[in-house]
């Protein structure tokens, strides 16, 4: 079966979960990883993005808190789409949102940034 995408938000836990992964065998057509120290606006992906580019997954986006990653086979699909995104933030529910043409994402509350 195909598995369109998989979010991991694992408070600081990310390498440790993308090494328990087989990605030559199961193969989401987008990873969507936290990409920031717990409870911060800090990058974090530097600890654990080699993994996922190792594994043929390409870098689309990151929103201020999650990285996104797309299947290299699914690439020419996904990464033009996520290239035309925005981010904009609604500070009315203090999320932000992932805007394109095609896809809208909402992501976790963000109380930190967006206040």
């Amino acid at each position: 079966p195909v598995i369109n995408f998989l979010k991991i938000d694992v408070e600081g836990k990310e390498k440790e979960v993308l090494n328990g992964l087989n990605l030559s065998k199961h193969r989401p057509q987008i990873i969507i990883i936290e990409a920031t120290e717990p409870g911060t606006v800090i990058r974090s992906d530097d600890m654990w993005k080699d993994i996922l580019l190792n594994n043929r997954y390409e870098f689309a986006m990151f929103d201020g808190l999650n990285a996104y990653y797309i299947a290299e086979e699914y690439s020419n699909l996904f990464v033009p789409k996520f290239q035309k995104s925005y981010i904009c933030a609604d500070k009315t529910n203090k999320k932000y949102r992932i805007l394109s043409n095609e896809m809208e994402f909402n992501t976790s509350l963000l109380p930190s940034i967006v206040e």
